[in-house]
C-alpha cells in the first residue's frame, strides 16, 4: 500500500474552522474502526449512549447559544488511527477565552460497537456527563459538571472532579475491577448488584462513607474514594 494511502486511512480527523457549523453538524463513523473514544468540551452537556440501534457511530455536535463570540469555538471530530476523537475548544485552546457551550451527543449500539478493554475518556470545566449503557474502562473528569453513567458490567473507572456529583450504576460485577473515584465536595454514588463482592478505601475530611454492601476478603472491585467534603454512597441496585 502507499504510504500516502495508509496515512489517509489512519489518521482521517475533521477540524472545522469558524462558521462551518450553522447550529449542529453530525457525521457518521464505522463501528468497525473505533477502539477507543475521547471527548471533551467546556461548557453544555454530553452525551454518549450505547443503546442505539444503528450500526455506526453518530456523533452529532450542537452548538446550545450561538453567537458571534461562539462562532470562535472549534469542533472537531474524526478518527486518529482507531480512537474516536471529539472536541470543542476556543480557537487557541483556552476554555475561558470563548463563551462554548454546546451539546455533544454520540449513539452506538452495544453489539457492534464493543469496548470492554477501551478507555471512554470524558473531560469538561462545567459540562453535564450522561453515559448509557456502557461497559468499558472509563476515565471521567470535570470540575462542576454532574456524572451520570449505567452500564451492564463494572469495569475499571477513574472519576475526578471538584464540586460535581458523581452516580454510577450497573448491572453485574466483573471478576476484578478497580474503581477510583475523587472529588472536591461533591457527592459520590456507586450501585452495584447485592452479591458484589467489594474492598472500601475511603479518606476525607469532613465526608462519610455509606456501605451498606459490606466488604469481602476476597473482593471482586476495590473501590477507593477521596474527598474533601462530598460522602461516598454504595447502594444496591
Amino acid at each position: 500500500m502507499p504510504s500516502f494511502l495508509f496515512l489517509l486511512l489512519s489518521l482521517s480527523f475533521f477540524s472545522l474552522p469558524n462558521g462551518a457549523f450553522a447550529k449542529s453538524s453530525e457525521m457518521v463513523f464505522p463501528a468497525a474502526s473505533i477502539k477507543s473514544l475521547s471527548v471533551s468540551s467546556p461548557k453544555g452537556n454530553i452525551q454518549i449512549n450505547g443503546s442505539g440501534t444503528n450500526k455506526d457511530v453518530i456523533v452529532k455536535i450542537t452548538d446550545l447559544k450561538p453567537t458571534a463570540e461562539s462562532a470562535k469555538c472549534v469542533k472537531n471530530m474524526g478518527l486518529e488511527g482507531t480512537k474516536l476523537v471529539v472536541s470543542v475548544s476556543n480557537e487557541n485552546g483556552l476554555f475561558d477565552k470563548a463563551t462554548c457551550e454546546f451539546e455533544i451527543v454520540i449513539s452506538f449500539n452495544q453489539k457492534t460497537l464493543s469496548l470492554p478493554g477501551s478507555a471512554i475518556s470524558v473531560s469538561s470545566a462545567s459540562a453535564d456527563m450522561s453515559l448509557k449503557n456502557v461497559s468499558s474502562e472509563l476515565d471521567l473528569k470535570t470540575a462542576s459538571g454532574k456524572m451520570t453513567v449505567s452500564g451492564d458490567i463494572l469495569r475499571n473507572i477513574i472519576a475526578k472532579s471538584a464540586t460535581g456529583e458523581q452516580h454510577f450504576a450497573f448491572k453485574n460485577c466483573p471478576s476484578r475491577a478497580d474503581v477510583d473515584l475523587m472529588t472536591g465536595t461533591g457527592d459520590m454514588v456507586l450501585k452495584m448488584p447485592v452479591n458484589c463482592k467489594i474492598r472500601v478505601d475511603f479518606k476525607s475530611a469532613t465526608g462519610k462513607l455509606f456501605n451498606p454492601i459490606g466488604e469481602s476478603e476476597d473482593y471482586q472491585v476495590k473501590i477507593v474514594g477521596k474527598s474533601a467534603s462530598g460522602d461516598l454512597t454504595l447502594g444496591k441496585l
